[in-house]
């Protein structure tokens, strides 16, 4: 009897939605004046149309609540109440604001850890700090007001707060967090707090006289309150950047809290869909065109452009030949080559050892990649009547190929009357190929590749196996590995480890590096071990990017000022080529529109 086991999948599929909200009639306010209301006006198909867009990419609905509330402050508590309420209907939730039109394809939902409350938060609080007598000038939506009075809210409860403070612009999580938050009571809760925090705190009258019940003031002041889990890492290219993470032990009196913070990374993913094996040490994996479905034989023909080499006997390699590019492979680069008749191509000295085995081994050719390691026999100056086959490259300035043509096994028992057609390849990039087009007769090959010390090395089957056969590739890649870019440092001392009494805190910069790290998004987890609960783990998305312009930012200083209106002009008179941050209403044209949306932010700011 045959049992036939049946495997059923299970497709989770995340309710996701994406939402802004609009009125064509609102109050006079500081930051909604008749210009911008009217390019809202104006410009409201095509922002609708660009952010519903851009949610049919996430696969989320989308939907734009039209609000009969003329009061702009009341306005941007609003859209924090649907941030909530939303969140009873779906799984994932991202808030736009209105002037916030979505320009890239990638997929928010996908980039970040959704576990915790995702947004954008400016720190610019010691850069003012020092410009008090500035005061006079500043309006109820300066940053640098509203993040004041979140700290006053906070010192209410003994809460050092932070300088940061959240732009609620743009807001991302999914249920199980915007849920744990309870907006509709935390709300209340702060505006009861920032009550007393005007009666009760240490700044000048010039500066509370500005505090009003602000959504980003209270919005923050509730993330840091209640510990939600928040990570704002947008990092550029070779930079660092650092958050303070605070172990504080609020057991009852007398209690003992001990505990150990500790780092991990996820773990290598494959770069195939079949991999042959687990990776090296080094990070290379493997595949063949017999698993995977990915690609098939790769055979390149190179027989009208190649080059023959030859050999002083059977065991012999070539002097160095020049490659024309820089060869990455384990850790190191290298500029030539040498081939060798036993079916190897190496990077370092010559090794006439013919017979072959296991590798690692410090005994074998190292660095070396084993396109067919075995005891061969082409033709070459010390011939036997058994020799055949001869050996061929062809390098470009993007890859080298070396070709094996029907070579022949040195005869003994078994090993009669074969013949083994195979090429290694290897690319700029670091990528390594061995294609095969016939392998006729037996063979005890070893395959794969080894480092420049003879302690790691991945291979394809084992010694004197039988895997390889004819029409077949193999692939060996090594995905990207990032460094080890997240470090954990005590404010005070030099362990990860404490114990703290009750109401005691110990606090650690977390901190990142992007020195070595390319483009893109990582992942890392900080785990918290204690004696009061189970492990608590801390997620880390580090989003690194190679440009933080906005709109606005025509020189890319990272400041919206006259500078850039200039330029802007500059742009339109000389018909200069199209800059995407110069396009602020974003209908693919540099020209007076822009120049006065441009001076209106900067006035407004």
């Amino acid at each position: 009897m045959q049992l036939i086991k049946t495997l059923s999948t299970l497709k989770i599929i995340m309710r996701r939605i994406v939402y802004s909200i609009f009125t064509n009639k609102i109050d006079e306010h500081p930051s909604a004046d008749n210009f911008k209301k009217d390019q809202f006006v104006k410009y409201k198909h095509k922002i609708i149309e660009a952010q519903s867009k851009y949610a049919k990419i996430c696969n989320a609905s989308y939907k734009l609540f039209e609000t009969t509330n003329t009061n702009y402050n009341e306005i941007q508590f609003e859209k924090l109440y649907l941030f909530d309420e939303l969140a009873n209907d779906y799984d994932e939730v991202l808030y736009l604001d209105f002037d916030v039109i979505p320009v890239k394809n990638s997929i928010i939902f996908n980039r970040f850890n959704l576990n915790n409350m995702c947004a954008c938060s400016i720190n610019k609080h010691e850069e003012f700090i020092h410009k008090l007598n500035e005061v006079k000038n500043l309006t109820e939506m300066h940053m640098f007001i509203k993040t004041t009075s979140k700290k006053a809210m906070l010192s209410i409860h003994d809460i050092n707060g932070s300088d940061d403070l959240i732009n609620t612009g743009v807001l991302l999580a999914n249920k199980k967090v915007i849920k744990s938050i309870d907006l509709k009571n935390t709300l209340k809760e702060a505006s009861l707090t920032f009550n007393k925090s005007k009666d009760d705190n240490i700044y000048y009258e010039d500066i509370t006289k500005l505090w009003i019940e602000n959504n980003e003031a209270f919005f923050s002041y509730i993330i840091e309150k209640y510990n939600i889990p928040y990570t704002n890492f947008e990092v550029l290219e070779g930079n660092s950047d650092f958050s303070l993470l605070t172990i504080t032990n609020n057991g009852e009196e007398g209690s003992v809290l001990s505990y150990i913070l500790s780092k991990s990374y996820p773990d290598l993913e494959s770069p195939f869909d079949v991999a042959g094996d687990e990776p090296d040490s080094y990070g290379y994996f493997w595949s063949d065109s017999n698993i995977s479905s990915e690609f098939n034989n790769e055979w390149i023909n190179i027989i009208d452009d190649a080059t023959q080499v030859s050999f002083t006997s059977n065991d012999s390699s070539t002097e160095s030949i020049q490659i024309g590019f820089d060869f990455p492979f384990y850790g190191e680069t290298y500029s030539d080559f040498i081939i060798n008749a036993n079916g190897w191509v190496g990077f370092g000295e010559d090794n006439s050892e013919w017979y072959n085995g296991n590798i690692p081994s410090v005994d074998y050719p190292r660095p070396a990649i084993f396109g067919f390691w075995d005891d061969l026999n082409p033709v070459n100056d010390n011939c036997n009547s058994d020799c055949a086959g001869n050996i061929f490259y062809n390098c470009d300035d993007q890859k080298c190929i070396i070709w094996f043509d029907n070579v022949a096994h040195w005869v003994s028992e078994g090993f009669e009357n074969t013949s083994y057609s195979f090429q290694v390849i290897f690319y700029l990039n670091g990528d390594i190929d061995v294609n095969y087009l016939n392998i006729d007769g037996n063979y005890s090959a070893t395959v794969g590749i080894q480092n420049q010390l003879g302690t790691i090395a991945s291979q394809v089957d084992e010694y004197d196996g039988n895997y390889f056969s004819d029409n077949m590739s193999l692939k060996f890649r090594r995905p990207y590995v990032p460094t080890d870019w997240l470090n954990i440092s005590p404010q005070n001392g030099s362990s990860l480890s404490g114990e703290l009494n009750n109401s005691e805190s110990s606090q650690y910069y977390i901190e990142v590096d992007t020195q070595n790290l390319m483009e893109g998004v990582y992942d890392a987890l900080i785990t918290i071990s204690s004696t009061g609960n189970s492990n608590v783990d801390i997620p880390i998305t580090l989003n690194v990017t190679s440009d933080l312009s906005q709109l606005g930012d025509v020189n890319g200083d990272l400041n919206i000022n006259v500078q850039d209106v200039v330029l802007l002009v500059g742009i339109i008179l000389d018909s200069s080529d199209f800059i995407n941050n110069g396009d602020l209403n974003l209908d693919g044209n540099i020209d007076v529109v822009d120049v006065v949306m441009l001076v209106n932010i900067i006035l407004s700011s």
